[in-house]
């Protein structure tokens, strides 16, 4: 499995940050099968594994980039996808310094 470096867009609405990966990102992966994302009330610690993608040209874990506790992960991306689908481009919300 691989790691980015540095792929992350992050969207702050008051103690919420919303973790997004940058389009570079999006491009790296080709299509993007199946993601692998953590449940809500799981506590993240900066550079903690914990979320897996699956796409055309790689598996890869993703390091999160803040501490917190996810309050919620994207429906539209959790489990096996269609080849081609993505819907809005957030994958957890976490509120930060929760742990």
């Amino acid at each position: 499995m691989r790691q980015l470096e540095n792929p992350w867009l992050i969207q702050r609405t008051g103690k919420i940050l919303t973790l997004k990966l940058t389009p570079v990102a999006y491009r790296q992966f080709g299509r993007l099968y199946f993601v692998d994302l953590p449940a809500v009330g799981a506590k993240l610690k900066p550079q903690m594994n914990f979320a897996t993608l699956e796409g055309e040209h790689w598996l890869l874990t993703l390091a999160s980039p803040v501490a917190g506790t996810v309050v919620a992960t994207n429906p539209e991306l959790a489990g096996p996808l269609q080849p081609a689908r993505w819907g809005d481009d957030w994958l957890v919300k976490v509120r930060e310094g929760e742990n």
